[in-house]
């Protein structure tokens, strides 16, 4: 018992909060958890909360399938795991800029300019 909880207790943890996440977003229509406090979105608010919602959905979904690969293969596991989350950050960077949310390199680039 103890060895299952050690095993599965990250997954487990992680899949239902990013599905709480999803919920509250998609159900609740609280959007206010994934936006930004220091940018604002100029484009679509609430269209930025339900592709971060999906995300959440996806991470959820990847942590249950790296729950199933921790009994195959552990190091396959982490490789996906780690894989999926690298996919993830590219995916919300792609959400960014599609929503008008700067990067960090793009706000020092245009200070340098000014």
């Amino acid at each position: 018992m103890d060895d299952a909880v050690f095993r599965y207790g990250f997954p487990v943890i992680a899949t239902i909060l990013s599905f709480y996440y999803a919920f509250r977003i998609l159900v609740l229509k609280d959007n206010a958890i994934v936006m930004s406090r220091t940018y604002r979105i100029t484009k679509d608010e609430e269209g930025y909360a339900k592709k971060a919602a999906y995300l959440f959905i996806i991470f959820g979904i990847l942590q249950i399938i790296y729950a199933l690969l921790m009994n195959w293969n552990l190091v396959y596991a982490y490789i996906f795991l780690v894989i999926g989350i690298i996919g993830i950050f590219i995916a919300f960077r792609f959400i960014n800029k599609e929503h008008g949310i700067e990067s960090h390199e793009d706000q020092r680039k245009k200070k340098k300019k000014k």
